[in-house]
């Protein structure tokens, strides 16, 4: 190989690039070692540089103090070194063959040299050396000694080069994080209503929480919409898994039950719909979800007709503070059941009147090793509120109650209150 094609090398010239040795300011642990060269030695310059394919880029020097940081590649004697890959020793430049016409001879007073390849990823960067400006022979001691300091420089070449991949690194995944974070927070305002709509005769308050395992995206939904004929309907359910995945199902889950109401006025037809929905979509296999979907007539009394597709039962309490479960209306899993029926049920509701609707994650809320909350005590707690008390406070007093049961989620939990108002 010639000099000329050793030193344009793309390999060699990519690690020199990679290295970020070239331009870079001078450093203590290199000039340590530099210095080190010298005096043992007994050297006036020592250097350690990084060659690219114009110049020898001098990173550390020993010797030179008029500022000089570099010269010209056919001036270095590094050209020899990473046209051999081998270490170098010169006696006598002058009249050495390989380096008796290099322009160092004259213009630095180069007489004897001696160094060995910094290597870095496999490739020689430049060179490792000592300069005399007397012709000297150099000792196998010598040799060893350069070896030995050059191997504490590629090592940290090496040290420098993986922890700037690991902050770059770092910052990728930073980077990364907060992206995953916007799209998290996007998909997750995707899957509930973008603020809880204005019902008529109705106070809606409604509340979610992610489960504390790492899954940002809930697998519980609800969704509040008006339909025809002064309808208005009300949906709550949980989807198997968490994740992407979970995220998709709830979508292709609520979107279907909108649809699906706007032309089916029973609710019980609107989730066999849905049914068939999840089953057409063949993207992953055993997807299921629970769903509980009412619609609420804008009439006084109230009516609230209801299907629950494998969905915890509904609360009603009533204005006098009595508190029960909400009767028929059963079905199993949606989506995963073959040949499933759905029935619809209605209750009429009248002023001060409540219903609670919530997920599994409400019920099932335990502390690690400790029982869960279970639905008798979610019965109490709403008929324990003071008579009078509305939607909001109803939310706080099962909020409460959670958050006092267990710091964390171990799953997804939504709770939607709705609450019948006087009329005017």
């Amino acid at each position: 190989m010639t000099p000329a094609s050793a030193i344009t090398d793309p390999d060699r010239l990519a690690a020199v690039d990679e290295s970020g040795l070239l331009d870079s300011e001078p450093e203590v642990q290199f000039d340590e070692l530099t210095q080190a060269a010298a005096a043992l030695l007994g050297a006036p310059f020592a250097f350690m540089t990084t060659v690219d394919d114009r110049r020898s880029y001098w990173k550390s020097t020993v010797g030179v103090d008029d500022g000089t940081r570099e010269n010209a590649v056919g001036d270095s004697f590094c050209q020899y070194v990473i046209m051999r890959e081998d270490d170098l020793l010169v006696d006598d430049a002058a009249a050495d063959p390989l380096t008796r016409a290099n322009p160092s001879i004259e213009s630095m007073g180069v007489r004897a040299w001696a160094g060995c390849p910094v290597r870095f990823r496999g490739q020689v960067l430049g060179s490792f050396c000592v300069v005399d400006v007397e012709p000297r022979a150099w000792s196998d001691e010598d040799r060893r000694i350069l070896q030995r300091l050059t191997s504490i420089a590629e090592r940290e070449i090496e040290l420098r080069a993986q922890l700037d991949r690991a902050r770059t690194e770092s910052e990728r995944n930073a980077r990364l994080l907060a992206e995953h974070r916007e799209l998290l927070s996007t998909l997750r305002a995707s899957m509930l209503p973008p603020s809880t709509p204005s019902v008529p005769g109705v106070t809606v308050a409604t509340w979610h929480r992610a489960a504390a395992d790492g899954h940002a995206l809930l697998g519980d939904f609800f969704d509040l919409f008006p339909l025809p004929d002064r309808r208005w309907g009300f949906a709550i359910g949980d989807v198997c898994g968490h994740g992407a995945a979970a995220a998709r199902l709830t979508s292709l889950v609520r979107y279907s039950l909108r649809a699906a109401a706007v032309h089916e006025s029973d609710p019980a037809t609107a989730l066999q719909i849905v049914d068939t929905a999840i089953k057409a979509d063949q993207t992953e296999s055993n997807r299921f979800a629970t769903v509980f979907f009412a619609t609420l007539d804008a009439e006084t009394p109230k009516r609230l007709r209801y299907a629950r597709g494998g969905h915890p039962v509904p609360l009603v309490r009533r204005a006098d503070g009595t508190t029960f479960p909400m009767q028929g209306g059963d079905g199993p899993l949606v989506g995963i059941v073959t040949d499933p029926t759905f029935r619809s049920d209605a209750v009429d509701l009248g002023e001060g009147d409540i219903v609670v609707m919530f997920t599994d994650g409400l019920p099932e809320c335990r502390r690690p090793g400790g029982p869960q909350i279970g639905v008798d005590a979610i019965r109490m707690a709403v008929e324990d509120v003071p008579v009078g008390a509305g939607a909001h406070q109803v939310l706080d007093v099962l909020v409460g109650m959670l958050d006092a049961h267990a710091e964390t989620l171990g799953d997804d939990a939504a709770i939607v209150v709705v609450e019948v108002r006087a009329e005017g």
